[in-house]
């Protein structure tokens, strides 16, 4: 067999990707910067956390708000929870139903107006979405770590799309100016864009050109204001929440420059830590793996982000902790169908598989001269 045909290096590099992923994790690290500094920043990553909400634990807690009805004086902040649930659930217009007599009642309560703009705009009516996110912000100006004047941006890049559909190509949401002057005196752990992007994608799963947008932005403000890291994270992220293949192919080429830019300098690159090294010898053989590779990076990233010993209050505390995880790794073995093997699991599995590979070639070839 040839090992070094284009079939085969694809094979041999997405395993190879399976074992370094997940034996190894990086928490938090002083990134790269423009001027070969290094700079401590959070790692951008989407793992399953900000990419889907618990619906088991959110029908529980909606169960319970539904049984405290009627209980207290403050009830509108129970039924205001209650919209809430509905909507990560999917029933937007039972969340509408809710929320639109609360916002009439209490017009100057921040989570009902803002939590009403965003029903709005999830059930596609985008004028009164704006209304109600622009009101919010006027009330709490401070909200998700004062990043909600991007959501009125985004409010009204959707507005602007439906009558342009070529909008999202054309224009970004949110310029890196504005990110930079909105951006000043903020922590850099609490960068806006960010916090957008992770609020609005599990309401908003990929394919989304909105996301993709906004990656694209992030990844620029990164190359230029934050690290190599996180702007190869975004861009990564880029070609999995862009649909459009004209687009893509734009994507695909701004990452093989991004790459090629790393490795060229080496004040950046050796700064690199194996794991991201890895993400940039990944994109050299086929930049579609890399939406693999950053997936199961990202369960490292929260998994060393996650578990701080000296933090631990009680050996329960690290328990939950390690269980969430457990669940984690569950729901990613699940989505990419890797199944357990035993310690010689991956050499018998291997094996049979190479054999079927070259008995399959055999047959297809015999069936392809016949038929000649």
């Amino acid at each position: 067999m040839n090992i070094h045909s284009p079939f085969m290096k694809y094979t041999l590099s997405l395993l190879l990707l399976i074992f370094t992923f997940t034996s190894s994790a990086c928490g938090n690290e002083y990134g790269m910067t423009l001027n070969g500094d290094r700079l401590h920043t959070p790692i951008f990553y989407l793992s399953d956390y900000y990419r889907s909400f618990d619906k088991e634990e959110i029908q529980r807690k909606l169960g319970e708000a539904i049984s405290k009805r009627g209980q207290r004086e403050d009830d509108f902040q129970n039924e205001s929870n209650i919209a809430l649930f509905y909507m990560k659930l999917g029933e937007v217009k039972k969340a509408i139903q809710i929320l639109e007599p609360l916002a009439a009642e209490y017009p100057d309560e921040y989570i009902i107006i803002a939590n009403l703009g965003t029903a709005y705009e999830l059930d596609g009516q985008l004028g009164k979405a704006l209304n109600m996110i622009r009101k919010g912000y006027a009330i709490n100006p401070d909200s998700h770590y004062g990043s909600e004047w991007i959501h009125i941006k985004i409010l009204e890049a959707k507005i602007a799309h439906g009558s342009n559909s070529s909008w999202y190509i054309s224009h970004p949401i949110v310029t890196v100016e504005e990110l930079v002057e909105k951006s000043q005196g903020q922590s850099r752990h609490r960068n806006h864009l960010a916090a957008q992007i992770r609020t609005r994608v599990p309401f908003t799963p990929a394919p989304n050109k909105v996301i993709a947008n906004l990656l694209r932005t992030y990844a620029k403000y990164c190359e230029e204001y934050d690290t190599y890291e996180n702007a190869l994270m975004a861009r990564i992220y880029v070609l999995e929440f862009e649909k459009s293949n004209y687009q893509s192919l734009r994507d695909r080429e701004a990452l093989a420059d991004l790459i090629k830019k790393i490795k060229s300098r080496e004040d950046i690159y050796v700064g690199f830590s194996p794991m991201f090294k890895d993400l940039l010898e990944t994109g050299d053989i086929d930049p579609n793996l890399l939406i693999y590779a950053a997936d199961t990076a990202a369960l490292q990233f929260e998994a060393a982000d996650a578990i701080q010993f000296e933090q631990l209050d009680s050996l329960e505390i690290y328990k939950a902790q390690n269980d969430s995880l457990q669940k984690l790794a569950q729901k990613k073995a699940k989505r990419y169908k890797i199944q357990p093997a035993g310690q010689n699991g991956f050499f018998w599995g291997l094996l049979f598989g190479t054999i079927g590979l070259v008995l399959g070639i055999i047959i297809a070839t015999i069936s392809y001269r016949r038929k000649k």
